[in-house]
């Protein structure tokens, strides 16, 4: 249902956006990709799929530079689904596989940590569903805690599965790293995580850190790629790391990496 049946590398918009760095904000531009998908259930008219939206919205036409990135563009997303595809955005689900944080423009750094219930809560405004994992600079209060007050059409996964408009949907977030740190952790626990989740088939795993596609790979996503390659997944999305072609075929599932990006996949038929 789920097969990726093409991935247009031309983007029908890009949105900018302010990127902190050592040297002082930059910009950042964000394209905006259309795919297809063999069907999409009834209720589902499109996957609207991001990721590492680490940046804040660009100041100036409007913009203050004090939002994270994903806020201020989930509006605008929602209007290129609606004028340039003639899809109903509430017809669509939002799929957020993490890195959603941004230090402000100001702090000129990188990284770091941080709030991104604004961001959840701004697609949610605009899109049917939304779901995804937390990114390994995301936190939703504490640290490691996931949101439990949001209804049911908002759901942040870490090793859980549930049912989106009639779709089986499993996620894990984060990635392997220094454990120290929110959302990070050995090899062997987030291998038990993912093992656990993919006992049954899966139409849609969503995972922060995905297997290794044709750039370069962080430790832990050969692992990944290994057990992606064994599953009964059809559609993974993920981020995390850049890949130079955004789809891959791990075994029998199709991978589209969001790193940076929105991909809109919607049905063939």
């Amino acid at each position: 249902m789920l097969a990726i049946t093409g991935l247009h590398p031309t983007p029908i918009v890009r949105f900018r956006g302010e990127d902190p760095t050592p040297h002082g904000p930059v910009s950042k531009h964000v394209p905006l990709l259309v795919g297809t998908v063999d069907e999409l259930p009834g209720d589902l008219d499109g996957m609207v799929c991001a990721s590492d939206l680490q940046a804040r919205e660009p100041r100036g036409t409007g913009g203050t530079g004090g939002r994270l990135l994903g806020d201020w563009i989930a509006p605008r997303v929602a209007s290129a689904v609606r004028t340039e595809l003639e899809i109903t955005p509430g017809r669509c689900a939002a799929i957020l596989a993490g890195d959603l944080y941004a230090h402000p423009v100001d702090r000129n750094k990188r990284g770091g940590y941080g709030a991104v219930r604004g961001v959840w809560s701004a697609f949610a405004e605009h899109f049917g569903w939304v779901i995804g994992v937390p990114g390994n600079h995301d936190l939703f209060g504490e640290p490691e805690e996931l949101p439990s007050d949001w209804p049911e059409r908002i759901r942040v996964l870490h090793g859980e599965r549930t049912t989106l408009a009639g779709l089986s949907v499993g996620g894990v977030g984060g990635c392997v790293g220094k454990t120290q740190r929110p959302f990070r952790y050995s090899y062997e626990e987030q291998a038990d995580r993912l093992l656990r989740l993919l006992e049954d088939p899966l139409e849609l795993l969503v995972l922060h850190q995905g297997p290794p596609g044709d750039g370069r790979a962080r430790p832990g996503a050969e692992q990944v790629g290994e057990l992606l390659a064994e599953a009964r997944v059809q559609l993974c999305i993920c981020g995390h790391e850049h890949w130079a072609s955004r789809h891959h075929v791990c075994g029998g599932t199709d991978v589209v990496n969001t790193h940076e990006t929105i991909v809109v996949l919607r049905g063939a038929r």
